[in-house]
């Protein structure tokens, strides 16, 4: 990468910006600060980087270089997405190196992929997704947009993930499922049928809750 694409500002100041800040380092980024979303004007360092400002930067031309955004909630993360790249802004994939992504895979715009994650052949994540530390991906599945896989989920092969979807720690889904639009996949849970857009699932089988 040239000096300038080797920046990057990060969109959000939680716990998952951390995260992302290790992850990016360890990829070669350049770290030039972060931008929180409920900025009040106080001075603040997060791991060593300063808050640049608040959410009015991404209007003022003050973001350079490539973004990340770095906020756990799919729908807001989806708004930050979509707003950035009305900017034009780069948004790449950051892949930490600890993670193994099969050549064969296709990775989109703006996804974040954790230390131990797995991604294997024919494999599709779409964009602004974020695989959390060990996720599991089995070939040929497909991830909409904007979806958060936690920490330790299993997901098998030719499943089909709906865009805003959430699949809760260490949950698990079997082969050739398909999972609505903005499903929420409880911890734990295990996934053996089909299920439908905008309905949350638990327990072993996993049962609509509703």
């Amino acid at each position: 990468m040239k000096q300038a694409e080797r920046e990057l500002t990060i969109i959000g100041t939680g716990g998952h910006a951390r995260v992302v800040i290790d992850a990016a380092e360890l990829t070669g980024y350049r770290v030039r600060g972060l931008v929180d979303l409920a900025y009040t004007g106080a001075d603040e360092q997060i791991l060593g980087h300063p808050v640049l400002g608040g959410p009015g930067l991404l209007e003022k031309g003050g973001i350079t270089g490539a973004v990340c955004i770095a906020v756990g909630d799919n729908r807001v993360r989806r708004t930050w997405f979509e707003r950035a790249v009305k900017q034009g802004m780069r948004l790449p994939a950051i892949v930490h190196p600890a993670a193994v992504v099969s050549e064969h895979a296709a990775i989109g715009a703006g996804v974040f992929v954790n230390a131990g994650v797995i991604v294997n052949a024919g494999a599709v994540i779409g964009d602004n997704v974020i695989l959390n530390s060990g996720a599991v991906v089995d070939h040929e599945t497909v991830i909409g947009d904007h979806c958060h896989i936690a920490p330790g989920a299993r997901i098998a092969g030719r499943v089909r993930v709906g865009a805003l979807s959430f699949i809760g720690i260490g949950a698990s889904v079997i082969d050739g499922i398909t999972i609505g639009e903005a499903v929420t996949a409880g911890a734990g849970s295990v996934v053996i049928r089909d299920v439908p857009g905008n309905t949350t699932v638990a327990g072993v089988p996993a049962g609509t809750i509703r």
